[in-house]
């Protein structure tokens, strides 16, 4: 009798003991995930902060500050500084006193329409995420918990600095060209920058965490493609189980990219169409003051190459990020083409990660309409010529229709 029992108490200890040993590493997983998150958060204060001033980040992203009272004081600072640019933008419109034609005051009229578009695009995407900001945090800590990945501190903090030095640099130089542009004066030149330089900067701030975003899923394509590299160099084949959670964690890097694409789609869209515009007034401007060249109006000619050159800039620094993880995909992929399969589930598998990788899942699309890679400034220089032709066309019927209005007085 005393055999069964005992055999059923030992039973129980080893059940007791396995629950223990698992509550013990699940408390284990739970740390470290906390951890991860944590650090990121961490590495991420100050570009946050800068966020939350801007309206690019909701202020629920410090876990301290959720509730109704902080969220109504961020709404009231948003509110408050994007009605100083309509009332900047609305006295630059009809009481700006620089000699402008009236060509150029309708095109910088539109421009200005641009930016009090985007920045509630902004502002509203950035209150919408609040109860889903923090989730995107636990996801990147999650996947780097499951994949091995470890967060480098010393990677992610300069990289911040250095798009924020950036964003300095360009304001640093627009203030004394816009100072001089203005004929001296401070009250003209602090509308001129509410007007054109605030909707700069606040865009600029906004994408930072969009770009760091990029950059990480980059960099953990990158490790993928290293494990990949170092497989093919060993002299055993690469396991199955091993090749399904590289491709496992491929898929699921390739679904954040097109979620953040998606996000920030709207504002990408907006940023495309008020650079396309600006480039292209500029472009036009700058050839109707080279046939009579003014040496004296330096900063002038200053003005617009700054403006021309942040422009182009913001274009091409969106679609290089996105290139940059499509040139992974494609190293992965040719990796993967020298693997030789010893078993059919082998080959299976590799097959399945091939066709993963080129599957078109429009993950570098932006509002469905801009695909995001490098082939798209050809486009973008085919529509600046024909927009660029219509200006020409338009300047000539407009100044034909002049001079007849003022032969008709006389």
């Amino acid at each position: 009798m005393w055999l069964p029992k005992l055999k059923q108490a030992s039973r129980k200890k080893r059940k007791i003991a396995a629950l223990h040993w698992a509550k013990r590493n699940w408390n284990l997983t739970l740390q470290l995930h906390k951890s991860n998150s944590d650090q990121l958060r961490e590495e991420l204060k100050l570009l946050l902060f800068i966020c939350v001033l801007a309206g690019s980040a909701p202020i629920a992203v410090f876990p301290r500050y959720r509730s109704r009272c902080y969220d109504a004081v961020q709404q009231s600072w948003l509110i408050v500084l994007y009605a100083w640019l309509c009332f900047a933008a609305y006295w630059e419109l009809l009481h700006g006193n620089i000699k402008l034609s009236d060509l150029e005051q309708k095109f910088y009229g539109i421009e200005s329409m641009t930016y009090l578009i985007h920045v509630p695009c902004i502002m509203i995407l950035s209150v919408s995420w609040k109860q889903k900001i923090c989730a995107v945090f636990d996801r990147i800590a999650q996947f780097d918990l499951a994949s091995g990945y470890i967060v480098e501190r010393r990677n992610i903090g300069p990289c911040i600095r250095k798009h924020l030095l950036v964003v300095l640099i360009l304001t640093s130089c627009y203030i004394p060209i816009s100072y001089c542009f203005c004929q001296y004066e401070v009250n003209r030149t602090i509308i001129d920058l509410s007007t054109f330089v605030l909707p700069n900067i606040l865009s600029g701030i906004s994408f930072i965490p969009y770009f760091i975003m990029l950059q990480g899923v980059c960099r953990r394509m990158h490790c993928i493609t290293v494990t990949l590299e170092a497989e093919l160099r060993q002299e055993f084949p690469i396991q199955r189980d091993h090749l399904n959670q590289l491709r496992w964690q491929h898929i699921n890097l390739l679904q954040f990219t097109k979620a953040v694409n998606q996000t920030f789609g709207v504002s990408i869209l907006c940023v495309y169409v008020s650079s396309f515009f600006n480039v292209n007034t500029n472009l036009f401007l700058a050839y109707k003051n080279i046939e009579n060249p003014d040496v004296s109006d330096w900063a002038w000619w200053t003005y617009i190459l700054l403006w021309l050159f942040m422009h182009s800039a913001k274009v091409f620094i969106i679609l290089f990020f996105n290139q940059a993880i499509q040139q992974e995909q494609t190293n992965c992929l040719t990796l993967l083409s020298k693997f030789q399969a010893c078993s059919e589930d082998l080959l299976e598998a590799i097959n399945h990660f091939m066709l993963q990788l080129q599957a078109n899942v429009r993950a570098y699309v932006a509002c469905g309409l801009i695909v995001l890679d490098y082939k798209f400034i050809t486009a973008l220089l085919m529509a600046t010529t024909n927009v660029f032709i219509f200006f020409l066309q338009y300047e000539i019927t407009y100044q034909a229709l002049a001079v007849a209005a003022n032969e008709t007085k006389i």
